[in-house]
């Protein structure tokens, strides 16, 4: 009977640790993490799949039917963040971007990836721009990452 009473308690400061834990976690800076390995893996896979198709085609990218091409060479899929979408752009340099109806978290994300790839990656309203936005509006915002291959 002792032993039962024992567990029983046990089993309830567990339950109140278990419970009080969750207010504790901040689960956005896990989020903010995820979503920056995602895009920052997703840039630099595809400058090196744009490397390899210019080194196995003989000529750079075109716009049209890019993805396909791409895929093509090197069978990686890249992934996108919700409400998100890759595209690539060769009309003034090379480059690729993320871009989409962004959430606070994706953009915090966008920010970091901004912050490792210092130089060729920015973060702005605009495509293709090379300067960085700082924005502390409401979101969800209008937003994208973009990565220079070639400038």
């Amino acid at each position: 009977m002792f032993s039962i009473i024992i567990v029983i308690i046990s089993l309830a400061l567990f339950a109140a640790f278990l419970y009080a834990g969750t207010n504790y976690l901040n689960i956005d800076n896990y989020t903010i993490q995820s979503y920056s390995s995602t895009v920052e893996s997703n840039i630099l896979m595809l400058a090196s799949q744009f490397s390899t198709y210019e080194n196995v085609k003989g000529y750079p990218l075109q716009q049209s039917n890019w993805q396909d091409e791409i895929y093509s060479i090197n069978r990686f899929i890249h992934k996108t963040l919700d409400n998100t979408n890759w595209s690539y752009d060769n009309t003034n340099g090379i480059y690729i971007y993320l871009s989409g109806n962004i959430n606070e978290n994706q953009f915090k994300a966008f920010k970091k990836v901004e912050n490792n790839i210092e130089g060729k990656a920015f973060v702005n309203t605009v495509c293709g721009e090379t300067t960085s936005l700082s924005y502390n509006g409401s979101y969800p915002v209008d937003a994208a990452i973009t990565f220079w291959i070639r400038n």
